[in-house]
């Protein structure tokens, strides 16, 4: 920690000796030298590498490698950092598209000159499987006016949501999305929250229609 404390490498040749060391843990490999590097990132130290039993001597020769080799790694960890959070940013896009591509095939689809309430209801399923995190693994189902309307897959399964139609706040149907198989948990079981909010947006679109 000294490193950090001076915010500059550190270097002990003889640990052993020092007078104001604290020791190590029980079984830890017994420091016969030790050098400390501190990370910069800006003016924030982000980590610490430390080196310990060099045959010889640790000298700036030591430090300026380690430094120069550190800088690189560090520069290197950063810019994969960078690329993640661009590839999660992209993928919660994508599930928004996916989402608005939802809403918006509902309100075509009720805009369809002369469709029945059975085929919206019917065609509301299709739109459901897409929007989902897991499309392949996605199904729904439509329990409305002692009717059943669902994907050719659904099946009941342990990990699914569902939402109340209420007509003047009646509940007189439900719609249900799953699953088929297990995934990581999340908000709401394997679903995350915008889904929730999604499914509750559907069937609320139900109701008024």
């Amino acid at each position: 920690a000294d490193c950090v404390r001076e915010r500059q490498p550190v270097i002990h040749n003889d640990y052993p000796n020092l007078p104001y060391k604290r020791g190590m843990p029980e079984g830890h490999v017994p420091i016969k030298r030790h050098m400390s590097v501190p990370v910069f990132d800006e003016k924030r130290i982000c980590a610490i590498v430390g080196l310990g039993n060099k045959k010889e001597p640790y000298d700036e020769s030591d430090v300026q490698r380690l430094t120069l080799f550190m800088r690189s790694f560090w520069d290197i960890l950063q810019r994969r950092i960078a690329e993640e959070k661009l590839r999660e940013k992209t993928h919660e896009l994508g599930e928004r598209v996916k989402e608005l591509n939802c809403l918006y095939g509902l309100a075509q689809l009720v805009e369809t000159p002369g469709i029945s309430l059975s085929d919206i209801l019917g065609g509301v399923v299709k739109l459901i499987q897409p929007a989902w995190q897991y499309p392949d693994i996605t199904c729904a189902r439509i329990l409305y006016g002692g009717k059943e309307y669902k994907t050719e897959n659904f099946t009941v399964s342990p990990w699914q949501q569902a939402a109340d139609i209420l007509v003047h706040g009646q509940s007189l149907g439900r719609l249900e999305v799953g699953y088929t198989e297990e995934r990581p948990l999340c908000a709401e079981g394997p679903f995350i929250q915008e889904e929730r909010l999604l499914l509750d947006a559907m069937a609320e679109r139900l109701g008024s229609i």
